[in-house]
């Protein structure tokens, strides 16, 4: 009986021993903490981001002409290629409606016309695209077109005022040689 009253106390302490629990090491992280970067690093960076191809290739040029307003101004068309995307950039540069004063840009817009020099607003109404509203009378205008737009069938650029039908000023547009140039 002893033997068995040992072996009980023996299996009653083994079972009672203290047991190691392990416990998750739980390590401090802390925050990054922002480095100086090199003049070499900080240009490697840019480089990476300049690898974005984008191509500006001068597709069409005119001077606008007064007609009932003067006028004067350059329009360059660019079709740009971002990567996948394609577009074309109308630009008028130093575009200037001389002594003209109203507040109504609304009334005013830049239109694409099939006629290189539409003389009325009955030859522009044949065949026309609506650019949008007139941006200022000065300075630098641009606009952008989606290549699903037939640019080729037009010919002329129309600064036009909607009501009264007046057509302020028209250049017609000139095809340039079709050579890309990269950008930066």
């Amino acid at each position: 009986m002893k033997k068995i009253t040992l072996l009980l106390i023996l299996i009653l302490l083994v079972a009672c021993q203290k047991t190691e629990v392990s416990q998750p090491i739980v390590e401090e992280i802390s925050p990054p903490v922002a480095k100086e970067v090199s003049q070499p690093e900080k240009q490697q960076v840019v480089e990476k981001i300049q690898e974005v191809k984008e191509t500006k290739t001068l597709y069409k040029t005119g001077i606008l002409r007064s007609q009932n307003r003067q006028t004067t101004g350059n329009v360059k068309i660019y079709l740009i290629k971002r990567d996948k995307e394609e577009f074309f950039l109308i630009d008028i540069p130093n575009l200037d409606l001389k002594s003209f004063k109203t507040d109504d840009l609304q009334n005013i817009h830049v239109y694409l016309s099939g006629d290189s020099n539409p003389k009325s607003p009955q030859v522009l109404e044949r065949e026309y695209f609506d650019l949008g509203k007139l941006q200022s009378f000065s300075g630098m205008q641009s606009y952008s077109l989606s290549t699903g737009v037939d640019i080729d069938k037009y010919n002329g650029i129309v600064i036009y005022q909607i009501d009264p039908e007046s057509i302020f000023a028209v250049g017609t547009l000139i095809e340039e040689e079709k050579v890309d140039n990269k950008i930066g």
